[in-house]
């Protein structure tokens, strides 16, 4: 329970900015746990979570450090999921395409971060793979794929 527990409040961080331990309450009760606020204040201390200026200008709970109670691999998994939907979200957004996404994140001495991404692009859009490609390489990403299906 308390480790299923943990790794929700690590999944629910990754995919959204927490301020406040009652919200945290609130996003677990979201996602059918509940949990006390005592409970939540020390799953926080246990999972050393720290709060963080988010870029939105508000402090975030986020994990930090390496922690052998962290379920890094879940966590990894968490953030590609995350990851790719907001890169599958963006490309449907910005250029009226459809695509399947794949962002893999990982974790090493420098914190999270995306080792590779694949983008597969659904039909044909000209030289869209080209301009996705840029956009992706100018944001730092690295080991990029992208290709399109053509049908």
């Amino acid at each position: 329970m308390k480790t299923s527990r943990q790794n929700k409040i690590l999944e629910i961080i990754s995919g959204q900015d927490i301020e406040t331990q009652h919200q945290l309450m609130e996003a677990l009760r979201e996602h059918g746990v509940k949990s006390t606020q005592a409970t939540v204040s020390r799953d926080i201390k246990e999972l050393r979570l720290v709060k963080e200026l988010s870029p939105g200008g508000r402090y975030r709970y986020v994990a930090v450090g390496r922690d052998d109670m962290v379920d890094y691999d879940y966590i990894c998994s968490v953030y590609s999921e995350n990851q790719s939907a907001a890169l599958e979200k963006f490309i449907t957004e910005k250029y009226s395409a459809q695509s399947e996404c794949e962002v893999d994140i990982v974790y090493g001495e420098d914190g999270f971060y995306a080792d590779s991404v694949e983008v597969c692009l659904i039909g044909s859009y000209g030289n869209l793979c080209d301009e996705i490609y840029e956009y992706l390489e100018e944001a730092d990403y690295i080991n990029i794929t992208v290709y399109e299906t053509g049908v």
